[in-house]
């Protein structure tokens, strides 16, 4: 009896100890945001380049379409991240916000383009009759 009194004192010391869970900051909040809408933006180009027909198309072409393809994810990307400097430079103009959202997905951009080019091109050395992943 004098244990499970001890472990309850014990118990209610420790909680009365634990440290208190910070709610999310606006800031954790959008980076949140930005880092899902990235995300998506990614997995949306990386499953076109996984599925999508590619006999007989160049990779860098197929790519560009992939890219185009996702532009609702992309422009809900730009939209996050602008709204994500916005908080950090709070006196800045819409104008700046976005132009620097645009050059930052654009990075994100170059990168998707370049990953879904290789799978395209590994893709077409995997086609039956194809010795390489060049077109004909």
């Amino acid at each position: 009896m004098k244990q499970l009194i001890a472990l309850t004192a014990l118990l209610a010391l420790t909680a009365c100890n634990a440290p208190k869970t910070q709610p999310d900051t606006t800031g954790q909040v959008a980076r949140a945001k930005v880092d899902e809408a990235t995300k998506v933006y990614g997995e949306c180009i990386a499953v076109k380049a996984e599925t999508l027909p590619v006999k007989d198309q160049a990779a860098g072409s197929m790519a560009l379409d992939i890219l185009h393809t996702c532009k609702p994810e992309r422009d809900d990307l730009t939209t996050k991240v602008a709204a994500f400097h916005k908080l950090g430079n709070p006196k800045e103009s819409d104008a700046r916000a976005d132009a620097v959202a645009e050059a930052s997905v654009l990075s994100v951009d170059d990168e998707a383009r370049r990953a879904a080019v290789i799978t395209i091109i590994k893709r077409q050395g995997e086609l039956p009759g194809e010795s390489s992943g060049t077109n004909k």
